[in-house]
């Protein structure tokens, strides 16, 4: 492994900022309707969000049909109480820390989503603001360019990042993608039946060397295709859709609510579960700080974990209520809230859940050799 001298820090950020370039389009505002990322604030004041502008005439024209007696149904939704459906805490501690979030247009943030709308890190003594980025690679951008504090991104990626010594720290252990939000899809008229029927095919992911590329080429190697032999190009998650029923790219690979979207939509899955298997041995991501910033403070991060566990909790305890909470954040409906895999919450953070995702990059040739994720987690726990 290379140390982290001047050298490896100026190729991780070049490398970084070639990651961001692919998959920054990710929750743009140049996405369809039905694409539509989740509406994620980019501020602070999260509860203030709202679904993008364009779903509003189909709302009012639900609204103009519903007989008068659902007109205070629609007055319940509007009560601040719907907004935390897993309970909201009162409290506010004597002594409070600020920290600043850079979380990407997902569902997967939804327990900091949580934590600051419903007074969960006042409650442990955080001054929170959240930045949205487009992407992971982005946020660690972000986060290296000393605009935020702890930013989102996938393990996979960052493994690369790690081969070159980058001063980044887990400081939470986020997510587990659920193993059925994997899903490759093609046109409903495709002759792809199979992944072997991808030879000589383009098949889009989120982002080149993010958990999808990750997931794809384990897929390949399970099923015995040379992925040599498929065109791996970086399409936009909010934009694959789009791509597949244009004819741009044959298939693609993303995540909830994409894959649930394209199904309804009529695309065809041609492999199912990409998230499973080896995949989900690991965790898929989650926090990270510059080392200098976990050092110093210790606090900071140990407040931030107890309020992810205790809403992860929560989460865990009432899926009824996580699925209610997901429409007040995101452009879901509770329709499709309904139905959508879930991803699932870590609650403690140590190498054992994380080594598997950067052995996993190894595996499938995304870097060189594997190697020990310990020190790069501030604090282990396990």
């Amino acid at each position: 492994m290379k140390n982290g001298r001047g050298g490896a820090w100026r190729l991780l950020v070049a490398m970084l900022a070639t990651l961001a370039l692919v998959a920054g389009a990710c929750g743009s505002d140049d996405a369809t309707e039905d694409d539509a990322a989740p509406a994620v604030a980019t501020t602070a004041a999260v509860e203030d969000t709202a679904a993008p502008a364009e779903e509003a005439p189909a709302e009012d024209a639900a609204a103009e049909e519903a007989p008068a007696e659902d007109a205070p149904a629609e007055e319940e939704q509007d009560d601040v109480d719907a907004e935390c459906p897993l309970g909201r805490s009162t409290e506010v501690a004597a002594d409070m820390l600020p920290l600043r979030v850079v979380i990407v247009p997902i569902v997967d943030v939804a327990p900091i989503i949580y934590a600051v709308r419903c007074g969960i890190y006042a409650a442990h003594g955080l001054e929170v603001t959240v930045e949205t980025a487009a992407s992971g690679p982005a946020a660690a951008q972000l986060v290296a360019a000393g605009e935020g504090d702890i930013g989102i991104i996938a393990w996979h990626p960052l493994a690369a990042a790690w081969a070159n010594g980058a001063p980044f720290r887990v400081v939470i252990d986020g997510a587990t993608l659920a193993a059925a939000q994997g899903k490759v899809m093609v046109s409903p008229d495709s002759d792809i039946e199979t992944l072997a029927d991808l030879a000589g095919r383009t098949v889009g992911i989120g982002a080149i060397g993010s958990v999808f590329h990750v997931a794809l080429l384990t897929a390949f190697q399970d099923a015995g295709v040379d992925a040599s032999t498929v065109e791996i190009v970086a399409v936009p998650i909010t934009e694959e859709i789009a791509a597949v029923q244009s004819g741009s790219i044959d298939a693609m690979l993303a995540l909830e609510p994409f894959t649930t979207i394209g199904q309804m939509q009529g695309l065809k899955v041609i492999a199912d579960n990409l998230f499973g298997g080896r995949v989900e041995q690991g965790s898929s991501g989650g926090f990270t700080a510059m080392a200098p910033w976990a050092e110093q403070n210790e606090e900071t991060i140990r407040r931030a974990r107890a309020a992810w566990t205790q809403v992860v909790e929560l989460i865990q305890a009432d899926e009824a209520g996580f699925r209610a909470f997901l429409p007040t954040y995101t452009a879901l409906t509770p329709e499709l809230a309904a139905v959508i895999a879930l991803t699932e919450y870590r609650t403690t953070t140590e190498a054992a859940n994380i080594q598997p995702s950067v052995d996993l990059t190894a595996e499938v040739g995304l870097i060189a050799e594997t190697f020990d994720v310990g020190p790069f987690i501030a604090f282990p726990e396990g």
